[in-house]
């Protein structure tokens, strides 16, 4: 299908629980105004990053590099609600600009997203 690029998709609860989510279907939508897209799997299950977004309205994506590929895809492991994917992948948070969802420190290219 092609080159997808590894992205990490940041957010954070009401509660301030972190979590991280490997995702490769980020697509751009348009340049004006900024818009970005991206797939997720069906919400048969928790999907705690898809939850996030709909409480929250706001997440991080962060591109994923050769220094952090192993820890990114670590990510895509069950973890529970309450254990940050950070912590368990040893990925390092990041605030910018009192944007309220986390960043991935070691990522090169972040940005702020509001759904």
């Amino acid at each position: 299908s092609g080159f997808k690029s590894a992205n990490l998709i940041g957010t954070q609860d009401l509660q301030g629980n972190t979590n991280l989510a490997i995702v490769s279907s980020v697509i751009h939508l348009g340049a004006h105004p900024p818009l970005v897209g991206m797939i997720m799997r069906p919400h048969s299950v928790p999907r705690h990053t898809f939850e996030n977004i709909i409480e929250t309205g706001i997440y991080t994506i962060n591109q994923v590099n050769s220094d952090i590929y192993q820890q990114a895809h670590q990510t895509s492991a069950r973890y529970a609600k309450d254990e940050s994917e950070f912590n368990a992948t040893g990925l390092k948070t990041e605030y910018l600009n009192d944007f309220k969802a986390p960043f991935v420190a070691q990522s090169r290219l972040k940005y702020a997203v509001k759904f």
